[in-house]
């Protein structure tokens, strides 16, 4: 969910501006978050109100999946610092939800087979997230195999 704030550049300065890593979804809920730890306010003002015009082109199925895709990316790398997680668990974890979007672009399958259009995107939708949240975790799994250094191990002459 985007949102739309202002924050004093100090206190954005003092938590070291928006995560760069979140460079299209969850950037604000986690600068938000940082803030609060900080020990800034953030306050809701629900009389507030904006309006956000979005383009015809954003909201095409296809637009909409690729959204839903890297959302998932973006959730992974909101949820804790990849590098603390064990390779193990991210492989696992990512098995799990390959199986968890295989599963649902199969029940997408089966209700367009139905006529039932929008539930069948709706599948689509979960499961373009979920392939999302694979990426990240692969890519995580990639990178940490990339830094480590097999232990006792010396060059010979």
């Amino acid at each position: 969910v985007g949102t739309n704030f202002t924050v004093r550049r100090e206190a954005l300065q003092r938590v070291g501006g928006f995560n760069e890593e979140l460079t299209s979804y969850n950037d604000e809920h986690d600068l938000c978050w940082r803030l609060r730890r900080a020990g800034s306010a953030v306050l809701f003002a629900p009389a507030a109100l904006v309006r956000h015009r979005i383009p015809a082109s954003r909201l095409t199925p296809r637009s909409l999946l690729r959204r839903a895709y890297w959302q998932g990316i973006s959730d992974v790398r909101m949820e804790q610092p990849l590098a603390l997680k064990p390779r193990s668990a991210m492989l696992k974890s990512s098995l799990v939800v390959s199986a968890q979007s295989a599963r649902d672009g199969m029940l997408a399958l089966w209700m367009l087979l139905r006529g039932r259009r929008s539930d069948a995107f709706v599948c689509l939708f979960r499961s373009a997230g979920r392939l999302g949240r694979v990426r990240a975790l692969l890519d995580a799994v990639l990178e940490a195999e990339t830094q480590y250094v097999l232990p006792n191990t010396v060059e010979s002459d």
